[in-house]
């Protein structure tokens, strides 16, 4: 697989080792959901890649046998894609490729943050305390329960919807998905 990096150096310089793993996570994700997958190289954009050096991308991992060409079928807007599976060889590569992310797993990692951690203890200090409502930037307000405990959740006064704490943190520290996962620990 080294190689097959060194590879991609010369042939395209402009895919950085960065954009490869990054399509290769894709391919990844394309594997576990399907048994045959569709690549070409109108899918360069989603990449930061132009569509000839996506092309040669393919072209590579074709010549490495990492992919073999099973069909070509007509996409949805008239053009031919062709459909691949992925060689033995590859399989193997994926199941040493570290740090990939997968949706659902973070999905529960999520849901997992938002019950083990109270909203209320989470955000104190955030807050203004008017009458039974906890009340942060004159938008989020964290409603009192009977018995004196706080709800759960955060309600957004402006989109008039229920809001987790972890929605809050992202919106909160203006943050990505994937950068707040990381800074709460949720995915390495």
């Amino acid at each position: 697989m080294q190689d097959f990096l060194e590879d991609i150096q010369e042939i395209i310089p402009k895919i950085t080792k960065r954009k490869a793993y990054f399509l290769l996570c894709s391919i990844k994700g394309r594997v576990e959901k399907y048994w045959k997958f569709g690549i070409w190289k109108r899918d360069g954009h989603k990449f930061g890649i132009s569509e000839r050096q996506m092309q040669k991308f393919i072209a590579l991992l074709r010549d490495y046998w990492y992919i073999n060409k099973v069909a070509q079928v007509r996409g949805s807007r008239g053009f031919m894609c062709s459909l691949y599976k992925v060689s033995s060889v590859m399989k193997e590569f994926f199941n040493e490729i570290r740090g990939g992310i997968k949706t659902s797993n973070l999905t529960d990692r999520i849901k997992q943050f938002n019950i083990s951690h109270n909203t209320f203890d989470y955000l104190r200090g955030y807050w203004v305390v008017k009458y039974t409502k906890c009340i942060i930037q004159d938008r989020y307000i964290v409603h009192k329960r009977a018995k004196g405990k706080y709800k759960d959740y955060i309600f957004d006064s402006e989109e008039r919807k229920p809001i987790t704490l972890f929605e809050f943190l992202r919106i909160y520290n203006n943050r990505t998905l994937i950068e707040q996962s990381r800074e709460l620990g949720l995915i390495w």
